[in-house]
């Protein structure tokens, strides 16, 4: 019955991400530990400051004529501002969206008989941020001055726990009467690439000018310059298996959104946990 729903349009998507992003200043009120917040602020701050030259550098290569790198000041974290709590908390927002509207899951609404596409995976988080600086008004929603947010998986790797904000999103949907089909993204890419159907997608031009603003050109970057472990990771992918990945996934504990979901709807989501014959 799922694969059957139609697709809302653009517009209603664009409305449903915005109408959740809104709701971000009264979520922070019902936060019982505000340390969270300050996680979030010090562990982006941290990575900006520790890796700000390394970001400028790489578009240096990327791009002829960047803008030099800039030197951030150290952040004391003495003054953690209501402005700081909301740019915390609307990053932390839109990183458990991006795991909630991915893809490869469904946001849908039976009554509606339509579903929320919000693009492929490498899109979904510049779609969720581009709504956020289009549609949210509030003065305090100009973060983007201070944070990459294609960095934002600092909070996952860093371990700063998230799991209250995917709740909240979860709270939002079902009070809406929506539901959430799941799929494991990482499920799909490898068996994708078993069966060889990964490929580069084609560029279309106006893609490559949002890409690359005013004309420029990616300029060419040397051997040493590439990411560190690109061969082990090369490698791993050339011996992965769907079987085992699978059987390594279904034992591991729940992903972040998925125990969300159960503690929101009282029971497992459609999709999970995985079958193999559903790959």
């Amino acid at each position: 019955m799922i694969d059957q729903l139609a697709e809302f349009s653009a517009t209603e998507t664009d409305q449903l991400i915005a109408e959740i992003l809104e709701e971000t200043p009264r979520f922070i009120e019902e936060l019982d530990d505000m340390k969270v917040l300050e996680d979030i602020y010090d562990t982006m701050r941290w990575y900006e400051k520790e890796n700000g030259y390394k970001w400028h550098r790489f578009k240096q290569y990327l791009f002829r004529g960047a803008e030099p790198a800039i030197e951030h000041q150290p952040y004391s974290g003495t003054e953690f501002t209501d402005s700081k709590r909301y740019h915390a908390a609307l990053l932390a927002m839109l990183c458990v969206m991006g795991d909630i509207f991915a893809s490869v899951c469904k946001v849908y609404h039976l009554d509606a008989g339509c579903y929320h596409y919000v693009g492929e995976p490498s899109k979904v988080n510049r779609r969720l941020e581009k709504v956020a600086s289009k549609r949210l008004r509030s003065a305090e929603s100009n973060w983007r001055k201070t944070v990459v947010f294609d960095e934002i998986g600092e909070l996952y790797e860093n371990q700063v726990d998230l799991f209250d904000f995917s709740v909240f999103v979860f709270r939002f949907l079902r009070d809406r009467g929506y539901n959430w089909r799941y799929r494991s993204d990482h499920l799909d890419f490898v068996r994708r690439l078993e069966e060889g159907r990964l490929r580069r997608a084609k560029e279309e031009k106006k893609d490559d000018e949002e890409k690359y603003p005013e004309g420029l050109v990616p300029a060419g970057v040397d051997d040493e310059d590439l990411a560190p472990g690109a061969d082990q990771y090369r490698n791993g992918l050339a011996t992965m298996t769907f079987e085992s990945e699978y059987f390594q996934f279904v034992s591991e504990v729940p992903e972040e959104a998925v125990r969300a979901y159960m503690e929101v709807y009282g029971v497992e989501p459609d999709g999970y946990p995985p079958r193999m014959d559903d790959y």
